[in-house]
This record gives C-alpha cells, structure tokens and sequence, in this order.
C-alpha cells in the first residue's frame, strides 16, 4: 500500500487502520481484492469488494476517496462520488442484517466495467484501472 500511495502523491498518509488513511488535505479508504482466477470463486471478475452502506456513509461524510486495489497484479481503481453512488443503487443487497454495496468489476474486450453483483441486468458503467509498482 505504501508504494502505490506514494505514485498517488501522497506518502506522507497516516493509516488509521488497514483501510481508511488520512493527511493534512484528502482522507482515503482502500478495498483490496484479487481476481477470480486467484481465489474460490464459482464466476468471472477483476474486482470484487463488498463495502457495508455504512463504510459508505463515512466515506461521503468525510468526503474520502474510494481505492479499489487488486494486489496480486498491482492495479487499482479510484472511484468518484457518481461512481460509488451508481454501484449503491445499482449493486446493493441485504447481507444478514445490513447493507453491502457490491464492487464487481469484469473486462470485456479491453475495458473495465462496473457491473451489479446480479448478472444479466445490462446496466454497467466503464472505469479506468491503473498500475502501479
């Protein structure tokens, strides 16, 4: 995390836990996943974070930005507003007692999609991945 931060122009973040990190002028919350091929998964993705409504919630609140971070291929995703606000509406489910927002993003042909975690729905909404390291 430490590298990729630092190509983002901002080494000098305290992390107040594993995800959220913090400076002087921007408040970040990092969601790390891996691809598909790499875990136990029974379907296809690049990305897949399940974020609970309430992490959510103090992201806007705090006006943080959104990471999704593949670490195995050292790629990442920084989400705007828009964006998070597209995935609540339109990838959300009820998990036991709570809210998720669920993060899915697949390639097709040589671009990166945000699609809801049910498929067959047609909606999906580009994004851009970026590498570091």
């Amino acid at each position: 995390m430490v590298e990729l931060l630092s190509e983002l122009g901002h080494a000098k973040l305290t992390a107040k836990n594993m995800n959220w990190y913090k400076s002087d002028n921007i408040t970040l919350y990092v969601a790390q996943s891996k691809p598909s091929m790499y875990g136990r998964a029974n379907w296809y993705f690049e990305f897949w974070n399940s974020i609970r409504s309430k992490t959510l919630d103090s992201i806007e609140d705090d006006d943080a930005s959104l990471i999704l971070v593949d670490y195995i291929n050292s790629r990442y995703i920084l989400l705007d507003s828009e964006t998070v606000e597209w995935v609540r509406n339109n990838s959300s489910r009820k998990r036991k007692e709570e809210i998720v927002s669920e993060f899915v993003v697949k390639k097709i042909d040589d671009d990166f999609y945000l699609v809801p975690y049910l498929t067959g729905t047609g909606l999906f909404n580009k994004v851009e991945v970026m590498y570091f390291g």
